[in-house]
């Protein structure tokens, strides 16, 4: 059964797999990638703060921005 469903649903499993490629551009922005992603949690609402613990730095206001432009880019932001 499991199969089958994946068979039935391969335009929709195809149109994941696209939005999950576009976010993949997330790895480029910083060259460190935890306080992107922390970024990317907090501007999408999940109760996270942004900040790392010394020496790792914030996200800068135009990481944040990229990060923002990639998560409208996916749908996942208005």
């Amino acid at each position: 059964m499991g199969s089958e469903m994946c068979i039935r649903d391969s335009p929709g499993m195809a149109q994941y797999q696209r939005k999950v490629d576009s976010l993949m551009a997330i790895y480029d922005v910083a060259p460190q990638f935890v306080p992107t992603i922390k970024q990317a949690m907090a501007l999408r609402g999940l109760g996270l703060e942004p900040f790392c613990a010394p020496p790792v730095l914030p996200s800068t206001p135009k990481e944040t921005q990229q990060v923002r432009a990639l998560l409208q880019q996916a749908g996942l932001l208005d």
